[in-house]
Parts: C-alpha cells; sequence; structure tokens
C-alpha cells in the first residue's frame, strides 16, 4: 500500500513538473518565430514533453524504488502533455481570440459605470477590428496555416481551407451549432433553416 501512495505521489509530483516547464518555456524566446500563437503553443508543449521525459529518466531511481517502469514514464508525459493542452486552449487560446474577453475587459476597465450595448459595438468595429487590425493579423496567421493565399487582387482559399471548413460544417452539424458560423452569407437569416451542403 505504501510503494503504491508514492507511485501516485510520484505521478501527480511529475505531472506538476510538466505543468511548470510549460509555463516557463513561454517565458523564454523558444519558438517564438512562430507568429500564430496557437502552433507556437503546441510546439512548447512538445518541449515540454521531451524535457519533461527526460528529467523522469534522471529520476529513474526513485521510479523504480516504488515499482515504477517505462510505461509509468510514458503515461505521465503523455497525461501531462494533454493537460497542458486542455489548459492552453481553454485559457490563454480563448484569451487570445474570444470577443466576450475582448468586451469582458472593456467593461473591466468601466465599472463604475453601465455601458450601452451600441458602445460595446463601436469599441469592437473601431478598437478591434480597425486599430488592432484584427483582420489583418487572422490572414496572416491563416496564410502561415495555408488556408488561404493573399494577392494583390485579394483574398482567396486554397483546396486546405477547402477541408479545414468541410470539417468545421461537419462538426457544426454533428454539435447542432448555429450554422451561421460556418456560412457568414447567412447571418440575418433564420439560423432554424437548413444549411446548405458542404
Amino acid at each position: 500500500m505504501k510503494r503504491i501512495l508514492c507511485l501516485v505521489a510520484l505521478h501527480g509530483c511529475f505531472l506538476a513538473v510538466g505543468f511548470l516547464l510549460f509555463l516557463a518555456l513561454f517565458r523564454t524566446p523558444l519558438a517564438s518565430s512562430q507568429q500564430v500563437f496557437f502552433y507556437r503553443g503546441c510546439r512548447l508543449i512538445a518541449w515540454a514533453g521531451l524535457v519533461h521525459f527526460a528529467l523522469m529518466l534522471l529520476a529513474w531511481t526513485a521510479w523504480r524504488r516504488v515499482g515504477g517502469d517505462l510505461r509509468d514514464l510514458f503515461s505521465n508525459v503523455a497525461v501531462a502533455c494533454c493537460l497542458n493542452l486542455v489548459f492552453f486552449t481553454h485559457l490563454p487560446v480563448t484569451a487570445d481570440r474570444s470577443v466576450t474577453v475582448m468586451l469582458l475587459g472593456y467593461l473591466a476597465e468601466n465599472p463604475d459605470r453601465r455601458v450601452s450595448p451600441a458602445e460595446l459595438e463601436t469599441v469592437f468595429v473601431e478598437k478591434f477590428v480597425r486599430r488592432d487590425r484584427a483582420i489583418a493579423r487572422r490572414l496572416k496567421e491563416q496564410v502561415e496555416s495555408g488556408t488561404i493565399t493573399v494577392t494583390p487582387d485579394g483574398v482567396q482559399i486554397t483546396a486546405q481551407g477547402e477541408q479545414v471548413m468541410k470539417r468545421y460544417g461537419q462538426i457544426a452539424r454533428f454539435f447542432e451549432l448555429d450554422p451561421r458560423l460556418i456560412q457568414p452569407s447567412r447571418i440575418g437569416a433564420d439560423p432554424s433553416q437548413p444549411a446548405r451542403k458542404e
């Protein structure tokens, strides 16, 4: 029983180490050449997993003493990477891309007064879309992702981009999401109407 408790404690400690490694790597220049925030985070999760595994190998004697084996090492790293990915996509990525977070931030900056919906709409368009060049930044991300091409004549989706949107359409239908999220041309239409087939 004592060995089992020690093994559980060791797993818990190294899961925490994996998470702290991921946070620490974000404060370094590693993978900073990657301009897409999400992709940089995924690379850092992979790097954190490698360092995590190396540290666990250094502590191999401790693992053997409590009955651990290589499966424990691999499973601990895998779980840590999964938890890091869940954390990363749920909080930092949401904060980076969410309109909701931006609007809440504006309200938090004005806690002593009531802000009208019209003012929030103006703030979103003027500050987020225009001054912060939200569209230009998103286009740059998608060029790097290979989903669009940008020429002097305009922006066009690539075959890869069409496949991505096809998958999003399938996801939207399966989870019964508002089809207007996938087909902006339907904005203003009744969301209960059947969506165009992908």
